[in-house]
């Protein structure tokens, strides 16, 4: 009987010290999972740029429904721009020679750097605009 003990017991150790690292991995794996930090703001600057030219809070052409993708250039003011989007991100807006911005020169001063820090998004779309296709450029600054 004790020499059966005796015999078991090794591999009874090596299994639990195989299941012991088994567990330990897990634990690391799910601890790296659970502790990573997820990067959102290129999707939050990607829904607030569609907000601009689907809403009709924003600039979305509206009469009896509303027109996404098409620009009311009465409804494309810095004024609207403010109230149509609440953030502390820096905003930037340009359609043929008119550009708004919720802050235009804080923009400019810090685009290039953001460009070296990665924390700006930007996008160019053609919009309908008096029934013309238009480029549309827009950015966000992201406010980290």
């Amino acid at each position: 009987m004790s020499s059966d003990l005796g015999e078991k017991l090794p591999y009874q150790v090596l299994i639990l010290v195989v299941l012991g690292i088994m567990v330990a991995a897990v634990v690391a794996v799910l601890h790296l999972a659970v502790n990573q930090e997820i990067k959102v703001g290129n999707f939050e600057s990607d829904l607030m740029m569609k907000r601009l030219f689907y809403s009709s809070d924003c600039f979305a052409l509206e009469d009896l429904r509303v027109y996404p993708g098409t620009i009311d250039m009465n409804k494309f003011t810095e004024e609207r721009l403010k109230n149509c989007i609440s953030t502390d991100n820096l905003i930037y807006a340009k359609i043929g020679d008119k550009e708004i911005s919720n802050d235009i020169k804080s923009y400019k001063d810090q685009l290039n750097l953001c460009k070296l820090e990665k924390n700006c998004y930007s996008e160019k779309k053609y919009v309908l605009v008096e029934n013309k296709l238009k480029l549309l450029e827009m950015g966000v600054i992201l406010d980290e």
